[in-house]
């Protein structure tokens, strides 16, 4: 079985919109170096954005996340909890200031 991985949207909007901002001010810099090196960050990010899986086979739990891979036993998990993260930004922005 195969079990894709949550995305939250504002995360997503932080992350991507960062890149996006960072290659066009490198795009209109006509600073290649930087093209280079935010088009290679984006692609990393990207496959690790997209290409996060959890799968099932047999015994065991396959974590893949982008380039990453890891293989758990399911009979060595001892519990699973399901975690809810609120988070808001403001919380994030007195937490910077702090």
């Amino acid at each position: 079985m195969r079990f894709d991985s949550k995305k939250d949207l504002w995360l997503g909007l932080l992350i991507w919109i960062s890149i996006g901002g960072g290659l066009i001010a490198s795009i209109m810099s006509k600073a290649w170096f930087a093209i280079i090196l935010m088009l290679g960050t984006a692609g990393f990010i990207g496959w690790i954005w997209f290409g996060t899986r959890y799968y099932i086979s047999g015994e065991n739990l396959i974590v893949k996340c982008g380039p990453f891979s890891e293989r758990i036993l399911i009979k060595d998990i001892k519990s699973i909890k399901k975690h809810v993260i609120r988070f808001h930004l403001q919380h994030f922005l007195l937490i910077g200031l702090k």
